[in-house]
């Protein structure tokens, strides 16, 4: 772990480990071992170990039977205690798992779990790593043992899953991950676990939105639905590194530079493969890669490969020691090939439609939300139309029941508002998932303006700031009044919108009134 750990705990965590092994003997090995890997410099070869001999250590790793599975619940638990008590004053922070896909490579034919994939003869490793502010520690892995077995995405989802579930609960989790995950079977698989994800995409990734076309069609913070992944619309993040583009999805609806962000993130797992290799003594071998963008795809020396328990020198080499990993040494490695230019592509209609007219899809969002009031004379329901930029109440139109035509009629309320005003852009409708807002009579209603967008509150940019709208309706407004009729509620709700737009400042606008900022977008685009 990056963060410094208290020396009382360091001392505790160090008598658990080394109470494991049964035998005084197997502990002074272990003891050996462990001040070996962690001596800073210095290439993890057992005739530098002191006080045992390298035979000594051979036998503890690859014939003695001590419990490594043990030592390893241990070194997890530990790690979880420390992130626990890293977070423990703060209301449900971010965590950061970033899943990837390293390869330590090999020679020989003989060695264990060794195996071919992607052109790198090796021993290919699924790492998790966690990252909360200055906490940065691997999880757990998978070995990935070649065709007939589970896929890197099985094993990263089967990594998922071991997470403690109060880790879910404690705090807001985000997988990161390559454009190797990009599969909906792990998109499905770490939302089926409640987490959201940004994660790297090919280039020619097909969509549905904003129409059959490729990602590389579509602008750079648009809002996209995947072909095969037709479950939630994402946001899209791109960047140009000179000879290579790279995309990446956010379920979060991130803005494109706070995806670009995000992806950059995954550079401490690659920081991390990166010292292992170093501090294990692990060589580069044959095959060298250039460094890794932040949504990149690339195998780098690791951990050691066994999925179930601690190092163990036959799963890493075959032989009794660590010293002589059987890989060749950089100054013998064949110079990598010249990369062949890619063949120039006569750009798709799609593509070249975007490039002339600028298509920038779903510049202004617009979100919609009921909520509910119990009268005198009965329930009735507001809906409140909102746009987002200016935070700007739209309309609010009070019903005594959801459906869609209500809905729909509120949502054409709010945009007549906007074109009053000249602001006729394509629309990205938000709304959370009730009834009244997936029919196909909504659904229809915003295809019209744009498009919609199904949104959480624990998005950001998501339903949290319409919520907002809600309590602050309830709070600031209706309940000091206390209405009891339809027809009372409609009249207050005519003057919340009045009092929300022009008298109450707003601290997201810098203390600005929303209806005046409105004015401002409106007198911009008229001029444009």
């Amino acid at each position: 772990m990056n963060k410094q750990v208290s020396g009382e705990r360091a001392r505790i965590l160090a008598q658990q480990v080394l109470g494991i092994p049964e035998t005084l003997y197997q502990q002074r090995s272990l003891q050996a071992s462990l001040h070996l890997f962690h001596s800073p410099g210095q290439k993890t070869k057992f005739s530098q170990a002191e006080g045992v001999s390298p035979s000594a250590l051979s036998r503890f790793f690859n014939i003695y039977d001590w419990d490594s599975d043990r030592c390893w619940e241990e070194m997890q638990d530990f790690q979880w205690r420390i992130l626990l008590d890293a977070a423990r004053h703060k209301r449900r922070p971010r965590l950061r798992l970033s899943v990837d896909l390293t390869t330590v490579e090999k020679v020989g034919t003989q060695l264990p779990y060794v195996s071919v994939y992607n052109g790198r003869h090796g021993i290919h490793l699924v790492v998790l790593f966690a990252e909360y502010g200055e906490l940065k520690f691997p999880i757990s892995y998978r070995v990935y043992q070649g065709k007939h077995t589970s896929t890197p995405v099985t094993l990263a989802l089967d990594l998922l899953e071991e997470v403690p579930e109060f880790v879910g609960k404690r705090f807001q989790v985000c997988v990161l991950a390559d454009s190797g995950f990009e599969s909906a079977v792990f998109l499905d698989g770490v939302q089926r676990l409640g987490f959201e994800f940004v994660v790297g995409v090919r280039s020619n990734r097909r969509t549905d939105h904003p129409g059959r076309v490729t990602v590389a069609d579509c602008p750079h913070g648009g809002y996209v639905n995947l072909a095969n992944w037709p479950l939630e619309t994402l946001s899209l993040g791109r960047i140009d590194r000179g000879d290579r583009e790279f995309f990446a999805v956010s379920s979060e609806l991130l803005e494109g530079d706070d995806i670009l962000a995000e992806g950059r993130r995954r550079w401490a797992l690659e920081s991390f493969l990166r010292r292992g290799s170093i501090s294990l003594g692990w060589r580069s071998s044959r095959c060298e890669l250039p460094g890794p963008g932040p949504l990149d795809s690339d195998g780098l020396p690791g951990v050691h490969p066994d999925h179930t328990a601690p190092l163990r020198g036959h799963d890493l080499e075959g032989s009794c020691t660590l010293g002589s990993l059987h890989l060749v040494p950089r100054s013998q490695a064949q110079p990598p090939a010249e990369p062949t230019s890619k063949r120039a592509r006569i750009p798709a209609p799609a593509r070249l439609f975007a490039q002339l007219c600028k298509v920038q899809v779903m510049s202004r969002r617009v979100q919609i939300d009921a909520t509910r009031f119990a009268l005198r004379d009965g329930i009735s329901w507001a809906y409140i139309v909102l746009d987002v930029e200016t935070r700007a109440v739209l309309n609010v139109y009070v019903v005594r029941s959801l459906s869609a035509s209500s809905a729909v009629t509120a949502l054409r309320g709010g945009v007549e508002k906007l074109k009053k005003l000249g602001i006729e852009e394509s629309l990205v409708v938000m709304s959370d998932g009730g009834s009244d807002f997936t029919s196909h009579e909504f659904k229809a209603a915003c295809e019209e303006v744009g498009t919609w967008v199904r949104a959480k509150v624990s998005q950001l940019g998501g339903m949290c700031i319409l919520e907002r709208v809600n309590r602050t309706l309830k709070y600031e407004f209706i309940f000091r009044e206390e209405p009891q009729t339809k027809a009372e509620l409609s009249a207050l709700c005519a003057e919340f919108r009045t009092w929300y737009n022009i008298v109450r400042p707003h601290s997201a606008l810098g203390y600005g009134y929303p209806w005046a900022k409105l004015l401002e977008v409106a007198e911009s685009l008229k001029a444009a």
